[in-house]
């Protein structure tokens, strides 16, 4: 059952939840993974219930090894991850929740690689090496934008597109009753290095522009 947005006076208070870091844990225990979501729930059940969920990052490990073996496959690393973390079958508290809740994601590192802080320049790599850095890197925010996306980048809601799936702002005070914009400080970042140890931004000119504006 979806509970609808109230409609009427704004009520100057926003009731939202938080989580990041859905560390899987092996094979044989993932549904433990799960479960923070069912407690999650209980608080979404009535009128004064949750309003937003907000999960900001790492909602796969695509890093993870199982503690038994390390998946080399893009599809293994991240597509298998993200189906068994999203669907009804691998995660049936997460499905129920979100399908009770608005829900907002930000990325992290862990959606594609541990501690991940941008590509470094190609002089750093060897070519070859690089180059395959480089798809994975392409094929993990592909999948990311696949499974976590707004799509505000592709349909309006509520306010003009958005120029990313990974950054945008909620439209208010239909979506939420104080100002809110989901940032993405992960895919824009630049590369940081004993170059440039101090010097580096963690989003574009553009994410900005729409943060401020």
């Amino acid at each position: 059952r979806l509970r609808a947005f109230p409609v009427g006076p704004p009520q100057q208070r926003m009731r939202f939840v938080v989580g990041s870091c859905r560390y899987p844990g092996s094979i044989v225990d993932n549904a433990l993974s799960d479960q923070v979501y069912a407690a999650i729930f209980e608080h979404t059940s009535s009128a004064e219930g949750v309003q937003l969920l907000f999960l900001i990052g790492d909602q796969i490990y695509a890093d993870a090894t199982d503690q038994l073996f390390d998946l080399k496959s893009p599809k293994s690393r991240y597509t298998d991850r993200y189906r068994l973390a999203f669907s009804r079958e691998g995660s049936p508290n997460f499905a129920r929740l979100v399908a009770q809740v608005p829900t907002h994601f930000a990325l992290d590192d862990h959606e594609i690689d541990d501690n991940w802080s941008a590509l470094p320049p190609p002089s750093t790599r060897r070519q070859q090496e690089y180059a395959d850095r480089k798809r994975e890197y392409e094929y993990a925010v592909d999948t990311a934008a696949r499974f976590m996306s707004s799509v505000r980048n592709q349909v309006p809601i509520l306010r003009p597109l958005s120029g990313s799936p990974f950054y945008y702002a909620l439209a208010h005070p239909e979506e939420c009753d104080f100002p809110t914009f989901v940032a993405n400080t992960r895919t824009e970042r630049d590369f940081r290095g004993s170059n440039n140890p101090t010097v580096f931004n963690l989003i574009s000119d553009d994410q900005y522009d729409a943060l401020t504006g």
